[in-house]
């Protein structure tokens, strides 16, 4: 093995090579084979060249699933990029990098990594160390659970770069005096009660930008002139960018503390904390005045109070502190071995009301010449103040639910705070303060790994960092989280455990939920008909997902194209196509949708209907790529012979309507020629008169031009309709070729069609699908009227903002609400038997849906009145 000097980037010269003897490789050897790191090595294309057991426990994969993967694929879709400008940065001779990513397992979890990347040159590959960081995340996520706690019981401002506050809390407004209103806008130092100058302000706060923390104490001017001193903790807040732009001040009131502290400052004068000396021989006990004052004690006969001090301290000491502290002033034997300092704390039964002072006392050993003790000398410090503290902290986590515990793994003694005996739902009296008492609770199947993993913190493998199931005495299971440090001794050995336990049974949950979702979308996904994929946009474009439908519609197995391109099951042509609407669905930020794609299938060619579908990530990068495709060939096929029907129908239908203008039609062509036949009689006789004869030729032009025009217009509308014809036509045009074969019938039934067109009104339609659908609207008219005494149709077409209106209008007395509902139904008719199919309105309906145009009645006219809305052409310049 060879060891290679670090490179840093001043280093140019040629690096020396060292051999290590084969003893020390095997060391390296079962060094990297038996770290609980990860361990690995990279070569230059990412690709990994070795891992050690850690880095396979810990993924779940085995050692040929991760050696033929590359170290990108684990990672994170969202850590890549930031990974690779890490890995970049070390090809650019920066000698190693720290960073953090998640990482893949088998279980399809991702863990959080913290990574330490060293870069060799001579061999161009990365040697790299990974830590499991996963618990210091959710760590981190419970902190903030603790932070929104202190918003509670804390003041908390922001403020900008200049000084301007920009939001405020509760508490804060609830202090000042202030509404939050009157707060926002206002400068910072405005607060200030003088006891700091503005300059202290800037200066703090550039100290602050230095240290990115600050604690200090501060005095506000409240709003009715009060003036409050806060502990103050000063946090900048950054961007994305890393540029301060506004900053954090969590303050507590701590005004009551500071006017004790203040009296104390002023009694210590001479000496903050009293101190003392015990004489083993003469059990005399010598204090200063400060001592004194803790033990409150008379100091104006001191004096008298010396000579008995030390029976006088023994009579104010808490009963159950009493045999600890006579221990301490006992003469300890010579052979007895003690540290020449020691700590212990004590409670002291004020005076006042009989409550408490907590006491600490540090303590020194006098000894003679011989190491004989003989004397003890030490100072004495009220901790009172400061247990309240603590108490409080303590209230602080029992209000969230935290549980603190101590373990003496000598004795297994095991003791609990309230909150731990609420978490486990036992009761203080039956619990023996032993640690098989916490063993009996812990669920059968979690037993081995949590007992396990406290051995190994004990023994100092690994850090006290757990998740167990419990079982409560209501049978109920819940899952706890355990963190614990351990304190050993000078010989290395476990002599205490501090810990904590707090409830994790809804994180697991919510993990259990997600995990349950993540199975329900597969089982979707893999279920329903329509093939999709998804592709990383950020990973070369690969397919990262792809479900069953995909799989058999294009027959190739989804494990062949994950982490491939589309040219595995496309062509070059067709990849071409799909990257550039690809790119479209990024650009316009839109899904993207294809009508209907040809693909070649093992199936025979397919038709596909696909939409696409982009997502970006939290910084609007493109990120996947949803690709949704659903197999229209039947549809496709299906609808081609609805069309032939309707075509049938429709042409059935025009039949229909001939057969019901046929008399009208046949007068109309009997008329001229009648004429025609009475003009050639006179024409034998005026041969002799050219006058005459011209005359008798004009007539018999005009009557065949009009044979030929209803001829012409029976010819266009017994036409098969071309469903694909659609062009811009004047709509005027349309409603003169109805006429041309509907005028006929009404004449036939004396009914008089006058019409009202605007000229310049164009819409785009099939001519001949709308001129039968003005040809049924007349005819019913025509039938609806012929009856009557007063017979007329009026036909209006004209613009609004919004539409063509159409307008057919006859002199009927109108529609009843009930045959309305049922008027555009198939074979639905109000005429006597043998005189309709009731297939007209219905075609005419059908007709305009596909030209997104509708018909109603409208009510507003006193007579019938059917109207047509056709969508407007858009104006050309």
């Amino acid at each position: 093995m060879k060891i290679r000097k670090q490179l840093i980037p001043e280093q140019k010269e040629q690096v020396e090579l060292k051999y290590i003897d084969p003893i020390e490789r095997n060391q390296y050897i079962n060094f990297f084979e038996i770290s609980l790191d990860l361990y690995c090595t990279i070569d230059a294309n990412k690709n990994f060249n070795q891992i050690n057991p850690s880095f396979i426990k810990f993924l779940g994969f085995t050692e040929k699933e991760i050696l033929t993967k590359s170290f990108i694929d684990f990672i994170h879709p969202d850590d890549i990029s930031s990974t690779l400008k890490e890995i970049k940065n070390l090809s650019n001779n920066t000698p190693c990098t720290y960073f953090e990513n998640r990482y893949k397992s088998k279980d399809g979890n991702y863990k959080n990594i913290s990574w330490m990347f060293q870069y060799d040159l001579h061999s161009n590959m990365l040697f790299t160390t990974g830590r499991d960081i996963t618990s210091l995340k959710n760590y981190e996520k419970k902190s903030q659970k603790i932070f929104n706690t202190i918003t509670k019981l804390a003041m908390i401002i922001f403020i900008n770069a200049k000084g301007m506050i920009i939001d405020v809390n509760d508490s804060f407004c609830k202090v000042s005096g202030y509404t939050k209103d009157e707060l926002l806008g206002k400068n910072y130092h405005s607060l200030n009660s003088n006891f700091h100058s503005e300059l202290f302000f800037n200066e703090e706060f550039e100290k602050h930008i230095e240290d990115q923390f600050l604690t200090t104490e501060t005095k506000i001017l409240a709003k009715d002139g009060t003036k409050y001193f806060c502990t103050s903790f000063i946090t900048p807040l950054s961007d994305l960018e890393s540029t301060i732009n506004c900053f954090m001040i969590i303050s507590f009131d701590i005004t009551e503390y500071k006017q004790i502290e203040q009296t104390f400052i002023e009694g210590q004068k001479i000496s903050k904390i009293g101190s003392w000396k015990f004489d083993f021989k003469t059990q005399n006990l010598i204090a200063t005045d400060e001592y004194y004052r803790i033990f409150e004690l008379d100091l104006t006969n001191k004096n008298k109070i010396e000579k008995k001090l030390y029976k006088t301290i023994q009579k104010r000491i808490h009963p159950d502190d009493l045999i600890k502290f006579n221990k301490i002033f006992e003469k300890p034997e010579k052979s007895e071995k003690l540290d020449d300092y020691f700590t212990f704390t004590y409670r002291l039964i004020s005076k006042d009301n009989g409550y408490y002072k907590h006491i600490r006392d540090v303590v020194k050993i006098i000894k003679n010449q011989l190491g004989v003790p003989y004397m003890l000398s030490g100072t004495s410090q009220d901790l009172t103040e400061i247990v309240k503290i603590q108490e409080e902290n303590r209230y602080i986590l029992d209000a969230i639910g935290i549980g603190v515990w101590k373990y003496n793994p000598v004795n297994q003694n095991l003791i609990w705070d309230n909150s731990m005996y609420k978490l486990y739902e036992m009761d203080p009296l039956n619990f023996s303060c032993h640690y098989q008492a916490w063993e009996s609770s812990l669920s059968s199947d979690a037993k081995d790994k949590a007992i396990n993993e406290l051995s190994q913190a004990l023994s100092g493998e690994k850090e006290f960092n757990t998740t167990f199931e419990i079982t409560t005495k209501s049978n109920q299971k819940k899952y706890i989280g355990a963190k614990g440090i351990v304190i050993r001794n000078n010989k290395d050995d476990p002599i205490m455990m501090y810990g904590i336990n707090w409830d994790r049974s809804k994180e697991v949950a919510n993990k259990q939920q997600i995990e349950y979702q993540r199975i329900l979308l597969e089982s979707v996904l893999n279920n329903i008909p329509n093939m999709v994929y998804v592709k990383d946009y950020q990973d070369n474009r690969i397919i990262i997902l792809f479900n069953k439908a995909g799989e058999e519609l294009l027959g190739i197995n989804a494990q062949s194209i994950i982490g491939k391109n589309e040219n595995t099951f496309v062509s070059k042509y067709k990849l071409n196509i799909f990257s550039k609407r690809h790119n479209e669905a990024f650009e316009k930020n839109k899904t993207i949708i294809i009508d209907k794609e040809l693909l070649d299938t093992p199936n025979g060619k397919r038709y596909l209907r696909t939409y696409m579908i982009p997502t970006f990530t939290f910084d609007k990068k493109p990120d996947l790529l949803i690709v949704i495709s659903t197999d229209i060939t039947e549809e496709l096929e299906m609808s081609k012979k609805l069309d032939i029907e309707k075509s049938k129908t429709i042409q059935n239908s025009k039949l229909a309507s001939l057969g019901e203008m046929s008399a009208g039609i046949a007068h109309e062509i009997n008329s001229p020629l009648g004429v025609i036949s009475l003009s050639v009689e006179l024409l034998k006789k005026a041969k002799n008169n050219p006058i005459k004869f011209r005359e008798r030729c004009d007539n018999i032009e005009k009557s065949i031009q009009k044979i030929s025009k209803i001829i012409d217009g029976l010819r266009k509308f017994s036409r098969i309709t071309a469903k694909t014809i659609h062009k811009e036509i004047f709509i005027a045009d349309i409603i003169n070729e109805a006429l041309i074969i509907a005028e006929s019938r009404a004449r036939f039934h004396f009914c008089n069609i006058t019409i009202n067109l605007q000229p310049s009104t164009k819409i785009r339609c099939n001519v001949l699908e709308i001129e039968q659908v003005i040809i049924n609207l007349i005819n019913n008219g025509i039938d609806a009227v012929k009856n009557l005494e007063e017979k007329w149709i009026k036909i209006n077409a004209f613009e609004n903002s919004e539409n063509c209106v159409l307008q057919i209008i006859d002199s009927g007395s109108g529609i009843s609400m009930e045959i309305e509902q049922k008027l555009f139904q198939p074979f639905f008719t109000t005429k006597p038997f043998g005189e309709g199919t009731g297939l007209g309105l219905s075609i005419s309906k059908s007709i305009l849906l596909e030209h997104n145009a509708t018909i109603m009645i409208n009510r507003d006219f006193t007579n019938t009145c059917f109207e047509v809305l056709f969508p407007l052409c858009l104006k050309k310049d």
